[in-house]
């Protein structure tokens, strides 16, 4: 009988669904970077994630420029992974494609995925139980926006590398960033300091609140021509979104006006933005083309 009971409890325990943890964390930048934000994720019990698919909303201003891949171990990106065929009829993965899979006016899906073997060269070993994730930076509106992160059930969620393994996963308190720019701003106008090198002065101020606060002015690359603020000066900042080319020439409040690109804050976009203004020391585009901005994160 004691054998019976005893198989009844092993039996038993064998059939308990696997348990586990995954925390999902989001954490916002100070000063230039109030509008940055990046999600991170711990793994409580040794368990192994295979790949994250999260919704991220912050209510329409998502996204200034392109989310950045800040894991190494989770480099792929199976919601924009791209194939090609090759000559021989073969078909071949092209790009491992963006951790943001898909962006819409309410905001976008982080889509991470990890893949390592032993005897791969760089990825020879499981991802760490804890980093981060990808970083974005959120488009400011006047004052503070909120973020939201949610699981994309169409798309897995949080997947474990175990598939009888559930994952009890916490997702983060909404975030609410941008409001560090503003402070920043008032302490220069006040107080003259240096936002990128250049003094903020009155009229700098006072241009800054009247097109509606953007962030832009905020980042340490901003008077060098960081127009999409990765912290480089490139021909994405001329030719890529909101770049010069589709922006010069207009004076706000023309639709086209990209305050990013505005590096002399006059809210004109000028031959001035590009070759540099007297009033920027070290400032335009061209004197800082190749350049990656110092004390830049």
């Amino acid at each position: 009988m004691k054998k019976i009971i005893f198989s009844i409890i092993v039996i038993s325990i064998a059939t308990i669904p696997a348990f586990s943890a995954v925390n999902i964390t989001m954490t916002a930048g100070t000063g230039a970077d109030a509008n940055k934000v990046t999600v991170a994720y711990a793994c409580t019990a040794g368990e192994e994630v295979g790949a994250f698919a999260l919704d991220v909303n912050a209510g329409g201003k998502l996204l200034v420029g392109s989310a950045q891949a800040v894991s190494t171990e989770y480099y792929i990106y199976p919601g924009s992974i791209q194939f090609a065929v090759a000559g021989s009829g073969e078909t071949y993965i092209s790009s491992l494609g963006t951790p943001m899979a898909e962006q819409t006016v309410a905001g976008g899906v982080i889509e991470m995925a990890s893949l390592y073997a032993a005897g791969d060269v760089n990825h020879p070993s499981p991802p760490p139980s804890s980093g981060a994730l990808v970083k974005f930076r959120i488009n400011c509106p006047p004052g503070p926006v909120t973020v939201k992160v949610a699981l994309n059930a169409k798309r897995g969620g949080v997947v474990l590398k175990d598939p009888n393994v559930t994952p009890a996963v916490t997702l983060p308190a909404d975030l609410f960033v941008c409001s560090s720019c503003d402070a920043l701003m008032l302490q220069c106008r006040d107080n003259p300091c240096a936002v990128g090198g250049v003094p903020i002065n009155d009229i700098r101020y006072n241009n800054w609140v009247e097109i509606g606060r953007p962030v832009s002015w905020c980042h340490p690359g901003h008077f060098a021509g960081d127009v999409n603020m990765d912290c480089k000066v490139t021909s994405v900042d001329v030719i890529g979104a909101g770049g010069f080319r589709s922006c010069f020439g207009k004076s706000w409040p023309d639709p086209l006006y990209n305050a990013a690109a505005d590096t002399n804050d006059d809210k004109r976009i000028t031959s001035a933005d590009i070759l540099g203004d007297p009033s920027v020391p070290g400032g335009g585009l061209r004197p800082n083309w190749g350049k990656t901005i110092a004390n830049c994160p």
